[in-house]
């Protein structure tokens, strides 16, 4: 089956177009491509314009705009401009190594202001305008199973991740009976510009059972699905993206089988 978004009428918005998982989720639903408009916004404008010119190119309808998930007034003016959107991509955040016992009250702040406050904010306003037009729509936050294995000097980040998946559910208890979906996409180690180690050297350390990390394309994939229609049925889900590791606790596919969530192995 494809995961065409054949129902959205509207717009689709994701926020952290510019590059990355961000970047490959507008790539993605420009292929599968029935959306009247995609919004890519991201506090790197110029970035996000030389995607939507790209975009643009063949034949999509991509508008760019500048966005700071640290600053709450800037997500509030790019909702009300684009009161049709009825897909939202939430993939923008910010990833920052600070030993734990030296991590200070700002740098946690900092992380936690984008990464869940303007997140929340984002999903929050989105969702409350779907419920004043009477319209279906979707909501995807891209997440991190930092979440729930924790993650050397990334205290804030992983706390973040972990505090905007358990505001998101409960937004999706008021949410999902008007028929606006909330899920997840929790990443592991992903080829992007936030990732320091060399990607041979977790291989070898984790190690890694398929052979190398995710590309943005095998996070961005399980992004469209979630807020595509073939998906209409779920709401409140997580699916992990990650090559599965012997270090992970995982050693066999019974115990895969046994969880929730649907792994790239």
């Amino acid at each position: 089956m494809s995961s065409r978004p054949d129902s959205c009428e509207g717009s689709i918005l994701i926020l952290g177009a510019a590059q990355g998982i961000g970047a490959a989720v507008a790539g993605k639903l420009a292929e599968t491509a029935v959306a009247r408009k995609l919004v890519l916004a991201d506090i790197n404008v110029e970035k996000a314009q030389a995607l939507a010119t790209d975009l643009q190119a063949s034949g999509v309808h991509a508008l760019t705009r500048r966005v700071d998930l640290g600053d709450t007034a800037t997500i509030a003016d790019l909702v009300e401009e684009f009161d049709d959107v009825d897909r939202l991509a939430l993939v923008a955040s910010i990833l920052e190594h600070h030993p734990t016992l030296d991590t200070t009250p700002e740098m946690f702040e900092r992380v936690m202001r984008v990464n869940m406050i303007g997140s929340f904010y984002a999903a929050q306003a989105v969702a409350r305008r779907l419920i004043q037009r009477q319209r279906e729509g979707a909501i995807c936050a891209v997440t991190s199973i930092g979440a729930r294995h924790p993650q050397r000097d990334l205290a804030a980040y992983c706390a973040s991740k972990a505090a905007l998946t358990s505001a998101l559910r409960v937004l999706g208890l008021s949410t999902s009976a008007h028929g606006v979906r909330i899920n997840f996409v929790a990443r592991g180690a992903t080829r992007t510009a936030m990732m320091r180690t060399d990607p041979q050297t977790l291989i070898r350390t984790l190690p890694i059972l398929i052979g190398r990390v995710n590309e943005p394309e095998d996070v961005a994939g399980a992004v469209v699905f979630m807020l595509s229609p073939e998906s209409r049925m779920i709401t409140l889900r997580e699916r992990a993206v990650r090559a599965m590791s012997a270090a992970c606790g995982i050693r066999s596919v019974a115990q895969i089988n046994q969880t929730f969530e649907l792994y790239v192995l």
